[in-house]
């Protein structure tokens, strides 16, 4: 269960991650 919960953070973090820069990207990107 370690190793699963090891990667459950990863991708957790990793989707938090993308979210704040597709977050902060967006709205400079909208015209």
């Amino acid at each position: 269960m370690g190793a699963l919960d090891g990667r459950a953070a990863i991708i957790t973090g990793a989707g938090r991650g993308i979210g704040r820069i597709t977050a902060n990207v967006s709205p400079l990107a909208r015209p």
